[in-house]
């Protein structure tokens, strides 16, 4: 069943048993009083979601309730339509489906309870469902900005929670395209930071070194130090921070915003001391702040006192000085300086050392080694025997190279021998000394005799020790024996590499490279160099071809590299992949001459991959004008390329300089047009950041589910888009995401507006250029010749919904401006649309009778913000297409329709068999249903069953009630409906139509059972008409004697003609009559002489009317007052005087009106007139006596 029926049905139940019982004559006097918890519903519901809500309705009295609940708003539905009991909690749901912000709607409750029917009025605003925080509700991305100001933590809960969504405004195509970006992923408060970036609410806070280096002396144990970082302005900072050096360590390794006070931050380090070497260690800090360029700051630390600021320039004296030193002596070995100049200028700078050293006593030594080798014997000599008779540390270093000088002054072998086994002794004492050993190379046999050992001991010692020293003894080695090279390690690749530096290659050296590098795969910079080397001492075409040989060996295709490959194309050198190598290695940047040898090559070879064939095809059109030749001969086969190119999706730099010309040139059919959809549409992106990572491409037009991604490799990335209304999302090795500022630029590969436009004439159907073709119109709306790629648009899966909906509302326009002149869009998912154009669809729907769509969308959109003739029709529409069933919607839509006040039959109709609400509704429905002459017989007995049950007195109900009665009304309900109004007449004194007693009377006369308020009411009736009829008359007389027999009076009794009241004896009586609830203790208090009262219980005659009957005669008064007993204590309620209203006429003969006129004649002073009135009762009385006797 419908939940409108459920209602009813649930409401008939009640309203059947309270019908009954009014029928029956049973009244509910006892009214209960009804407090609602709210005077007035005041709500706001968020787009697209249901609100629920309360009020309590209390009887303040006590009086259980029992009732219904409508809704004027089928918009509002009332959860709990029926209640009973003494408190009650109705509960409510509004369905806002179709309302947007700004849309109002309004109402009221009608609540029917038994004997009362109460209103409550309701207002809803709707909204979007913005978020609530800190500074207010959050409308806007300025409300947003506002808010990271004051709490970053809170605008950062809000950005990813599901409302954000709602700040954005149609227009702010950009800001939602970086918010899907940003947004995705792990969330992180730099993308947040980011955002607000991208909209261009804050400036990206810059993070500044306040000093670049430190430098820490006398360092012997761990120290904590610290260096300061600014920052321009608040916002999220996490930068990391990291260390390049062991001696280093790093409090903490980020540094957030939460850390600055101010706009400064200390970051925290420690030196380790235990990792520090023996000198000056340098170290680096690195601190990666996303967004910018890594910041470094430098640290030197050392154990070595700092010997005051002025010995600063000693030390780096002689720090340049023994580098010169060094210099000098390299040269010197390797003959690029004679013997005498070596000596001399090593001379001075070792007086200058000693000067500046004074303690140290090698700088001695070594100036005699000079002098010893310049053969300055005697100067040496003077030397040597200054140090000997100073040194006591015989097993000192300096000792041990005292000891080898001595074997260059006395070449006897018996003493060498004797003094090399000393200076052996005194290196086993100090294993790590780089002179000592380098002294035994040139003392020890073994080092001395085999040159092998001595090569195999320098490259032991050169694990440690990275001396210039020793590369030297090793070159001079491998210069006298080029076979002791036996393998390429990377001992022999860094002396090598040392000697292609020196510039001192040897033909036989490289001769014996040549062997040694065949087997090489890998590219190594030095390795390279050292070919290099080789090949200017050696550049025959041997050599060459080895360097051809390891180059392609290890894939260097890069631009350093073609002058190599040239070179063998040139000597035609016969090595496989040469040519291959040559294209790849082209400069695309410069134009060159291809050869004639790769022209007829690959005119032929078809075993280049498609990257090769690419590169040398865009070096054949760069040099074009160069060589048309070669340009015409291959311009077939570069056409047969693209198209296999086109036809299997590739593209990049090359290829897109490939499709230009074959466009150009006008190569195009339907094939290439609908390969090239998405290849025309192909940027790129360069990055200098090296830390990027990817970037994702996110565009309005385009369905995002799954964006775009493109891995960001050598610095460069391909991406596809066909609109301009897109946003690049750059996203590091972090995980951080950045949307511009950050270092990169894109642009398009290819032509794309000129291509376009000839791709469009074989293949218009294709989607990408449909895209870009709109997108070009700009803002203009869509027109006839547009209409087949809009369709396309509006039903292909890989467009966005939003980019749908802009296009589906240019598509209402465009047929609103021709008036229906093309049609209607019938077409439309109407899901797509934005509210407001659903809405407007919806009117031109309905006013084109293309009703069955528009009803469908206002079952799910709502029918609100049509005009009423639309409305109207649109609903009997609905009612015919449903054969008049009941339904929940279309029943709400009825009453809409009926509330805006134009209707038609057909709605009436449907309202007067199904419609419920509050009776003063239900009765103008009934008043317009007659102006139709529409069977209203239903509807009648629904407004008189609810306004019976609520007591609710309406201005149209007598008509409505005749209404019902032609129409053959139940006897129940009519019953019913005669019972409440008799029952109002004699309890309220309520002004009833005569009718009501006319039809009572008819039912009296046809011996129909009546209660007692309709033969009361009927009593009460008679006794107020002029004159009775005999019927009437007869009636009455019927009824007094019912109800004095059974001791029942009421004081309008005394209303009836003399006749009646004298056989009833009621022309002695006089009534109090009091009326109030039933049931009640009611006691009078009385006083027939003013002074003393007595007091009698009130019989209760009928429902809640209790009467007292008092005998008076002419003169005499009673004074009264009622109480009522409440709770524990009584309460006066009501006080009068009762005077006696009797005035004796002529006819009057009885006792009681003798006894009157004599009490009036007394009190006129006629003595006479009461005398003979007392001689006349005594006479009475005493014939009284004689003839009757008491039984």
């Amino acid at each position: 069943m419908k939940k409108q029926a459920i209602k009813r049905e649930k409401a008939g139940v009640d309203l059947r048993r309270r019908i009954q019982q009014l029928a029956r004559g049973k009244f509910e006097h006892l009214k209960p009083s009804l407090s609602i918890s709210v005077d007035k519903i005041d709500i706001t519901a968020m787009e697209g979601n249901d609100v629920s809500g309360d009020f309590v309705i209390t009887s303040t009295n006590h009086v259980p309730m029992r009732g219904i609940v409508y809704s004027s708003n089928p918009r509002m539905e009332c959860l709990t339509p029926q209640f009973e009991g003494e408190e009650i909690r109705i509960r409510y749901q509004f369905h806002s489906y179709g309302l947007v912000e700004g849309d109002i709607q309004k109402g009221e409750f009608c609540i029917v309870v038994e004997q009362g029917e109460y209103n409550l009025s309701f207002v809803v605003s709707v909204s979007k469902l913005y978020a609530e925080s800190s500074v207010g509700k959050i409308k806007n991305l300025s409300d947003f900005a506002r808010l990271s100001e004051n709490d970053f933590e809170e605008a950062f809960h809000l950005f990813y929670s599901g409302k954000f969504k709602n700040i954005f405004h149609s227009g702010e195509k950009r800001e939602m395209l970086l918010y899907e970006g940003l947004s995705k992923g792990t969330p992180s408060g730099q993308k947040v930071e980011e955002f607000l970036i991208g909209i261009h609410k804050k400036k990206r806070t810059k993070v500044l070194l306040k000093e670049s280096n430190a430098v820490f002396y006398q360092v012997h144990e761990n120290r904590l130090e610290t260096f300061q970082i600014n920052r321009s302005q608040h916002g999220y900072l996490e930068i990391r921070v990291s260390s390049d050096a062991g001696f280093l360590a790093l409090k903490k390794p980020r540094v957030t915003d939460e850390m600055f006070v101010g706009s400064v931050c200390d970051v925290e380090y420690y030196i380790v001391a235990e990792k520090m070497h023996a000198g000056k260690n340098f170290g680096k800090i690195c601190l990666e702040v996303p967004g910018q360029e890594t910041l470094i700051y430098h640290v030197c630390a050392t154990s070595k006192p700092e010997n005051a600021t002025e010995n600063e320039p000693v030390f780096l004296d002689i720090q340049k000085s023994r580098a010169k030193l060094m210099q000098l002596y390299l040269e010197y070995r390797l003959k690029r300086i004679v013997t005498g100049v070596w000596a001399n200028q090593s001379g001075v700078i070792l007086d200058h050392l000693s000067t500046l050293c004074k303690d140290e006593k090698i700088y001695g030594l070594m100036k005699a080694q000079a002098l010893i080798i310049n053969r300055q014997r005697q100067e040496a000599s003077w030397i040597l025997d200054d140090f000997k008779r100073t040194c006591e540390d015989h097993t000192s270093p300096e000792w041990g190279y005292y000891l080898y000088l001595c074997t260059l002054m006395e070449r006897e072998p018996s003493y060498v021998d004797r003094l090399t086994i000393e200076v052996e002794q005194i290196f086993k004492m100090h294993p790590d000394d780089s002179m000592l050993f380098w002294v035994l190379l040139f003392l020890k046999e073994e080092y001395y005799q085999k040159p092998a050992e001595r090569l195999e001991a320098v490259r032991d010692w050169m694990r440690y020790d990275n001396s210039p020293y020793f590369y030297l003894e090793a070159y001079y080695l491998i210069w006298q024996d080029p076979y002791l090279l036996t393998k390429l390690g990377t001992f022999e690749t860094r002396i090598l590499y040392w000697v292609a530096k020196w510039g001192v290659m040897t033909r036989d050296i490289a001769i014996q490279v040549t062997g040694l590098v065949a087997g090489k795969k890998e590219y190594h910079p030095f390795l390279y160099r050292i070919l290099e080397a080789c090949y200017e001492v050696k550049p025959d075409d041997e050599m060459l071809t080895t360097v051809l040989g390891y180059l392609i060996r290890s894939q260097c295709f890069g631009a350093k590299y073609h002058h190599w490959y040239e070179l063998g194309i040139e000597r035609e050198i016969r090595i496989t992949s040469l040519y291959e190598a040559y294209l790849l290695s082209l400069d695309g940047r410069k134009l060159e001459r291809v050869p004639k040898m790769i022209q007829m090559y690959f005119q032929y070879d078809s075993g280049l991959s498609w990257q090769q064939k690419a590169v040398l095809f865009v070096n054949i059109i760069a040099a074009k004008k160069i060589q048309p030749d070669v340009y015409q001969k291959y311009l077939p086969i570069i056409e047969r390329f693209a198209m296999e190119q086109l036809e299997a999706g590739h593209v990049d730099d090359n290829l897109a300089v490939i499709y230009d010309e074959m466009f150009a040139q006008g190569i195009i059919n339907a094939d290439i047009a609908h390969w090239a959809s998405e290849i025309l549409f192909t940027h790129k992106v360069i990055c200098t950041d090296s830390r990027a990572a990817k970037i994702e491409v996110y565009e309005y037009a385009c369905n995002n589910a799954d964006n775009k991604e493109a891995v960001i490799r050598n610095g460069a990335a391909y991406f596809t888009v066909h609109t301009k209304d897109y946003c690049l999302i750059m996203e590091d090795i972090y995980g951080n995401r950045f949307c511009g500022d950050i270092g990169y630029y894109e642009e398009p590969l290819m032509d794309i507006d000129g291509c376009v436009k000839k791709c469009m004439e074989f293949a218009q159907e294709e989607l990408p250029y449909i895209l870009y073709s709109m997108q070009q119109k700009g803002g203009e709306e869509v027109d006839d010749p547009d209409f087949p790629g809009v369709w396309a648009v509006l039903k292909s899966p890989l467009v966005s919904d939003r980019y749908k909906r802009d296009v589906a509302e240019q598509v209402i326009s465009f047929y609103r401006k021709r008036k229906y002149e093309a049609g209607c869009p019938t077409g439309l998912d109407h899901k797509l649309l934005s509210t407001a154009s659903r809405r407007m669809l919806m009117q031109y729907l309905t006013e084109e009778h293309l009703y069955e769509t528009a009803y469908r969308m206002a079952e799910e959109c709502g029918y609100e913000h049509m005009d009423t003739a639309a409305c109207v029709s649109l609903c009997s529409y609905a009612i015919h297409t449903a054969g008049f069933e009941e339904d929940d919607f279309l029943l709400g839509f009825a009453e809409y329709v009926f509330y805006r006040g134009i209707y038609n039959d057909v709605i009436l109709i449907y309202l007067c068999k199904y419609y419920n609400g509050a009776t003063k509704t239900m009765a103008e429905i009934w008043k317009a249903a007659g102006e139709f002459d529409i069977d209203t017989f239903d509807l009648e007995e629904r407004i008189l069953s609810q306004m019976l049950y609520s007591t609710d007195y309406i201005a149209d109900v007598e008509d409505i009630y005749e209404s019902y009665v032609k129409g053959g009304g139940r006897e129940l309900i009519c019953m019913a409906y005669l019972s409440y109004f008799a029952d109002a007449w004699l309890v309220r004194d309520m002004v009833v139509p005569e009718y009501v007693f006319e039809q009572i009377f008819v039912r009296y006369q046809e011996g129909n059972p009546l209660n007692d308020a309709c033969k009361l009411g009927l009593l009460k009736y008679f006794s107020e008409k002029e004159h009775l009829s005999d019927v009437m008359y007869r009636a009455s007389d019927e009824l007094l004697e019912e109800y004095t027999s059974q001791n029942r009076y009421f004081d309008f009794f005394l209303e009836f003609e003399k006749k009646l009241r004298l056989k009833y004896h009621l022309y002695d009586k006089a009534f109090v009559e009091y009326h109030t609830d039933p049931g009640r203790k009611i006691m009078i208090h009385f006083s027939l002489d003013g002074e003393h009262y007595e007091q009698s219980l009130l019989n209760e005659v009928y429902d809640g009317i209790f009467v007292k009957e008092f005998i008076l005669f002419f003169g005499e008064s009673v004074l009264y007052y009622m109480t009522e007993q409440e709770k524990t204590e009584e309460k006066i309620t009501e006080s009068a005087c009762l005077n006696c209203r009797n005035v004796p006429d002529e006819e009057s003969h009885g006792r009681y009106e003798m006894l009157n006129d004599m009490l009036m004649h007394h009190a006129m002073g006629e003595r006479d007139a009461q005398k003979r009135e007392m001689k006349q009762y005594y006479g009475m009385q005493m014939v009284t006596k004689e003839v009757f006797h008491i039984l």
